[in-house]
């Protein structure tokens, strides 16, 4: 995700926080309802998760320059663990417990990619970028594409 669209994200979730209004919405009904995430929020987050791959593809041709594993690793430090950190447990239906589960699992093999290429395992850092990774990351999109608001 770039830098611009990390700040309009960040604006947005400031903007609505000042306004008194959320850009998640609120269960409908009761607190068993499930979270619906906005169209827009989850396309931002969809990017934001697909965009990884590039970065965690240069790192490995790097051999983890610049790259921090723990913040790579971190479920909580972007935009989208940043929100579901936020969200009362309340709210937690079963889709929402399966995309905290799906994002953790994206963090935590991110993380394991990050340190390999880190620690100079280029191979097989690659064997788990275009593999395994692939599948996490295939997964994390359809638990937000089934956690997104369709009204």
């Amino acid at each position: 995700m770039s830098v611009k669209c990390r700040v309009e994200l960040m604006e947005e979730i400031s903007d609505a926080d000042r306004v008194g209004r959320s850009p998640i919405p609120k269960p409908r009904h009761s607190p068993m309802t499930p979270t619906y995430l906005s169209r827009e929020f989850v396309d931002k987050a969809i990017a934001a998760h697909v965009a990884w791959r590039e970065r965690l593809e240069q790192a490995i041709k790097t051999r983890g320059e610049g790259l921090q594993v723990a913040v790579v690793a971190a479920d909580d430090r972007c935009d989208l663990g940043r929100m579901l950190a936020n969200l009362p447990a309340v709210d937690d239906g079963p889709e929402l417990q399966q995309l905290r589960a799906e994002h953790c699992r994206f963090h935590e093999h991110a993380g394991r990619i990050a340190q390999m290429a880190c620690d100079g395992h280029v191979a097989a850092a690659m064997r788990a970028l275009q593999g395994e990774y692939e599948v996490i990351s295939s997964e994390l999109v359809g638990m937000l594409r089934i956690c997104t608001c369709t009204a």
